[in-house]
């Protein structure tokens, strides 16, 4: 009687341990899925910010790459004001989408791109806006300065 009894004892505790065991277990996997679906939202919300900024520069690229080819025009006759707005306000929305220390980064390169007429005459004092040779170096700078900016913009997988 007694071997019987300390088998129930046993089965019971068994049975209880294991429902106490899958009970955690589920506890554990739905905190676990919950902490997954965040990052995935957080990651699926910054491609979207990534690609709202990056489509903001797509008319300058194409355009500072043509000059490139052909030296055409004045890279502030590409970059005009209202250029410069578009992307200013791509940049805002796009901000909240970095961590702090990639956003003291990000403003460094912001800065460069937003100051790159100043930067390029400093390290080319003979520049000739009348000649195609350097009208292409100073949209590459220019397209260089705006490729930094973009790979703060990278799509997360």
């Amino acid at each position: 009687m007694m071997d019987k009894l300390n088998f129930i004892s046993y089965l019971g505790a068994t049975v209880f341990g294991g429902i106490i065991g899958y009970i955690m277990r589920t506890l554990v996997e739905h905190h676990l899925a919950i902490e997954r679906n965040k990052e995935n939202i957080k990651i699926i919300e910054f491609n979207k910010g990534a690609s709202a900024f990056r489509a903001a520069f797509v008319d300058a690229i194409v355009h500072l790459q043509e000059n490139i080819n052909t030296g055409n025009k004045m890279v502030d006759h590409i970059i005009e004001p209202n250029v410069v707005i578009t992307h200013e306000k791509a940049k805002i929305l796009f901000e909240p989408f970095l961590s702090d220390s990639d956003l003291q980064d990000f403003n460094s390169v912001w800065e460069n791109y937003r100051n790159y007429e100043n930067d390029f005459f400093q390290k080319n004092k003979y520049f000739n806006p009348g000649k195609v040779s350097d009208r292409k170096d100073m949209s590459q700078y220019c397209l260089e300065q705006i490729l930094r900016l973009l790979r703060y913009a990278k799509p997360n997988i």
